[in-house]
């Protein structure tokens, strides 16, 4: 306040616009006075130069960033927000129980399927199907049944390149028992293997071995039906090393049929010493 003037007078009030002014600046002392200190700012820890090296400054300007624009709320929204929340806690606990349930489980493992499972399972539903009893019983008596007609065991024996495999092929071609497509897969192989006139002999021979070689190693055997008997053919290797699958042949027949060649030296070799067509005449004998 401004000192009393002269001859002891107080001094006039001033304004009320100065006073609300000091009125105002009173306060704002009051409540500074009031406020605890400030804390002091702790400093920020400096960077490290590898990062502002990693970093380098762009020369254009970044633009500058957008105010935030005030959100608006109204009750309606505030609700509307509260049950979706609401119903995504719910939809989670649900999810939460289904998980528990799945996990309570005991877990089997899966097998992955292969063509051979898919057939089992086939063959596993097939089983289940009703089965006629009568059928199958009467099946099983056609086979058990004995054939009333007879029987008779044949082995065709000899010199070896005499014929044999040849005849018994030829029987069995003329008695239904080999197909004609067969017989010309037969033409082919011997043709491949410079042997066309021995054809005929594959049909008793089937084993490779055979075939390359050209004579029989093991007894062949094969089978043929008439109207009044039942054969089995037994066809005897005519080389000299095998006598003893010969033997072990000619033993299981009721017939030996020795089968001799006509041509020229082939007939005499067969008779003379070491000659097959003797030996294998004894051994039928």
């Amino acid at each position: 306040p401004p000192p009393p003037r002269a001859g002891g007078q107080p001094p006039p009030p001033p304004p009320p616009a100065v006073a609300a002014q000091q009125q105002q600046l009173q306060q704002q002392q009051e409540q500074q006075q009031q406020q605890p200190p400030p804390r002091p700012a702790v400093p920020a820890a400096p960077e490290p130069p590898a990062a502002q090296e990693q970093q380098p400054r762009s020369s254009t300007p970044e633009p500058p960033a957008e105010p935030e624009q005030p959100t608006s709320s109204s009750p309606i929204s505030d609700a509307a927000a509260a049950e979706d929340g609401a119903d995504a806690a719910a939809d989670e606990l649900a999810r939460e129980a289904e998980q528990l349930k799945l996990d309570e489980q005991p877990k089997t493992p899966r097998t992955p399927r292969t063509p051979r499972a898919d057939k089992a399972a086939e063959v596993a539903a097939e089983s289940h199907t009703p089965v006629d009893q009568g059928r199958i019983m009467e099946a099983y008596n056609k086979l058990m049944a004995e054939d009333p007609r007879d029987h008779l065991n044949v082995v065709f024996i000899g010199h070896v390149d005499a014929g044999k495999s040849t005849l018994g092929g030829q029987i069995l071609f003329l008695t239904g028992g080999v197909d004609k497509r067969t017989i010309e897969k037969y033409e082919r192989e011997a043709k491949d293997k410079n042997r066309e006139s021995w054809y005929m002999a594959y049909i008793m021979d089937t084993n490779e071995e055979e075939r390359v070689k050209g004579i029989t190693v093991e007894v062949g055997r094969a089978k043929f039906e008439t109207e009044a008997r039942r054969y089995t053919i037994l066809d005897a290797p005519g080389h000299k090393n095998y006598v003893p699958n010969m033997i072990m042949g000619a033993a299981q027949a009721d017939v030996a049929v020795l089968v001799i060649s006509s041509r020229k030296g082939e007939y005499e070799t067969g008779f003379e010493k070491g000659g097959q067509t003797r030996e294998h005449a004894q051994v039928g004998y």
